[in-house]
């Protein structure tokens, strides 16, 4: 089955919500959540003007609007690059432990070369988030891998500019030049620490020794 026309609120979106950085936490998310309970995909609703009851208005949900030199991503289309350099393969299921109650969502795939890909999303925001520190359990046979982070200025998930994935803006061309960052080897038994601040996803890539 397929999903059309999904959107983060009715009507053309909710003004100051759903064309900020909260949408983008959340796109990333709902793309998986779905994924991991069997959807063939997600059609999202797009276009510069949209239905709202009998009128058409500009649309606030969209994951980008037209300009006059091309097009500006808003952030749902950060959270789009986010699934697809961490969502191609084969859902694996993922278990959450916290003893802090963190709210915190991690999704897993299992790419084509065996390559492991784990998504950590940290939902927690505002003056009392706390950063998290996930100790990811993956099991012997892993090795060094690589993350990447899709982030926001301050961490506020109001804000509807200063959006990066891997360090770097989707330009209004399409054009994207994030980066991967290394990080230290898994230990023997299998584990890796990663930290994923509040308000932010983080994207780890593990490869096979």
């Amino acid at each position: 089955y397929r999903l059309e026309e999904v959107n983060n609120y009715f009507n053309g979106g909710a003004t100051n919500v759903s064309d900020t950085f909260a949408s983008a936490l959340w796109g990333l998310e709902f793309m998986h959540w779905w994924a991991a309970h069997g959807a063939a995909g997600l059609n999202f609703h797009s276009g510069d003007r949209v239905a709202a009851g009998s009128n058409l208005q500009p649309s606030k949900y969209t994951a980008y609007h037209s300009i006059s030199n091309g097009y500006h991503v808003r952030p749902l289309g950060y959270a789009m690059k986010a699934f697809d350099v961490g969502g191609r393969g084969r859902v694996v299921p993922v278990e959450v432990v916290s003893n802090t109650g963190a709210n915190l969502s991690a999704y897993g795939v299992l790419e084509p070369d065996q390559t492991l890909a784990i998504t950590l999303i940290n939902k927690a925001h505002g003056s009392e988030a706390h950063d998290a520190t996930v100790a990811l359990s993956v099991g012997k046979g892993f090795v060094a891998g690589q993350t990447m982070a899709l982030t926001v200025t301050g961490g506020d998930i109001a804000a509807k500019s200063g959006i990066t994935l891997g360090g770097a803006e989707i330009k209004n061309d399409g054009s994207w030049r994030g980066e991967w960052s290394a990080f230290s080897r898994v230990n023997d038994q299998g584990v890796l620490a990663v930290a994923v601040p509040a308000a932010t996803a983080v994207i780890v890539k593990l490869i096979r020794e």
